[in-house]
């Protein structure tokens, strides 16, 4: 790219170069990225990427600062670091600082990220939002997503989904890792495009270039995403490499939550076996998640069984496929979990959980299993029209 860009004058009809600047210090950029997260590429992970909300700044963890946090309505977490070109870290040692910021978030539960991080963000004077003060991370969030409506008015939210999205993810440590820099070197280039391609895709390290242009009167920023990865994070995890077995998740789900629950998960292990396409194992490193597929070349899963004692109803992936996208039926596959089997699930939308030993006594599994045929036959019947 030229250290120079066009503009044209609306008054004068008049192109003008518009030079590149070097931004005046790192705090400006940390700055610019804090009070105006849209300026970030991210979308061009793809059309669906929900946008970030910012919980930190400056946030203080055992080893370190990290620059900026930010969380999405899916509570996938980002976890942000600045640099200057010309700061020597931005070669080799911004790597290591923002994976040792992952590291260190990892296994911290939600109520102590609240608390320890966007609370203590939120109460100070680097949230440019004063409405914020004393206010929870789940409702601050709640406020965000409202505010999206007019650019996404399809959204559909709660908070206890938003709240298990973010305590999973910390748990299991899947995060964004997003190097924010003004012109990217060849080396750190090298490097973020290294780790997506060898690294567990349940987490991204990526690279924002932001680059400056500007006059008296005009301020221009060109952004690029480096390290994209060459699918998508939800199709990398449905073909990542899994070392979860049957044995393995039997046995965690024994040591947590108990025999019954085993008793449950395998009955439920073989009706998947018998009733659709094929049976995945999930890619996490500390839950490990079993689910099946109502055909082999699509993502319609009705249910995922849990080592750690709970499935989740994945209106998530159903709401892809007719008659599924309609809110009636979503609604009314949702009225039945509570009719039938007992269980109020929070929501219907995205992966809302309920216990498996819920399901210990013969009828109300068999009524789950009837509600679930019921969604099956739903979808099929769609496709065969």
């Amino acid at each position: 790219m030229p250290d120079y860009i066009l503009s044209k004058d609306d008054a004068t009809h008049a192109w003008q170069r518009v030079p590149e600047q070097q931004l005046p210090d790192e705090d400006m950029l940390q700055r610019l990225v804090n009070d105006n997260p849209e300026v970030l590429p991210l979308g061009d992970l793809s059309d669906d990427v929900p946008p970030l909300f910012i919980v930190a700044r400056e946030a203080t963890l055992d080893n370190g600062n990290v620059d900026v946090i930010g969380v999405d309505w899916n509570g996938l977490i980002t976890v942000i670091e600045c640099k200057l070109d010309r700061n020597p870290e931005v070669k080799r040692k911004v790597i290591g600082q923002i994976l040792g910021y992952a590291a260190y978030l990892w296994g911290m539960t939600y109520e102590a990220f609240e608390q320890k991080i966007a609370r203590v963000y939120f109460d100070s004077n680097r949230c440019p939002r004063s409405d914020l003060k004393g206010v929870a991370l789940d409702e601050a969030m709640e406020r965000f997503v409202q505010g999206q409506k007019k650019q996404s008015p399809d959204v559909e939210w709660s908070r206890e989904a938003f709240r298990q999205a973010v305590t999973t993810n910390l748990k299991e440590g899947r995060f964004r890792l997003l190097i924010v820099v003004d012109k990217v070197n060849d080396e750190l280039r090298r490097t973020v495009e290294y780790l997506n391609a060898c690294t567990d895709p349940t987490f991204e390290v990526l690279c924002a270039e932001l680059r400056y242009f500007s006059t008296e009167h005009t301020q221009l920023l060109v952004p690029a995403l480096i390290g994209k990865p060459a699918v998508t994070k939800s199709t990398a995890q449905q073909g990542a490499k899994s070392t979860w077995t049957l044995e393995r998740f039997l046995s965690v789900l024994l040591e947590q939550v108990g025999e019954e629950a085993v008793r449950v998960a395998t009955q439920l292990y073989d009706w998947c076996g018998q009733n659709c396409a094929v049976t995945k194992w999930g890619s996490g490193t500390e839950i490990g998640l079993f689910y099946s597929v109502i055909n082999k070349d699509t993502s319609a899963v009705p249910f995922l069984v849990r080592s750690d004692g709970k499935i989740e109803i994945a209106f998530q992936y159903m709401k892809r496929y007719p008659p599924f996208d309609q809110e009636t039926t979503r609604h009314a596959w949702w009225g039945m979990f509570s009719e039938k089997v007992g269980q109020s699930l929070p929501n219907k939308e995205g992966r809302p959980t309920m216990p498996l030993t819920a399901l210990s006594g013969e009828h109300e599994y068999q009524e789950f299993i009837n509600v679930v045929q019921w969604a099956i036959d739903q979808v099929r019947a769609s496709w065969n029209k």
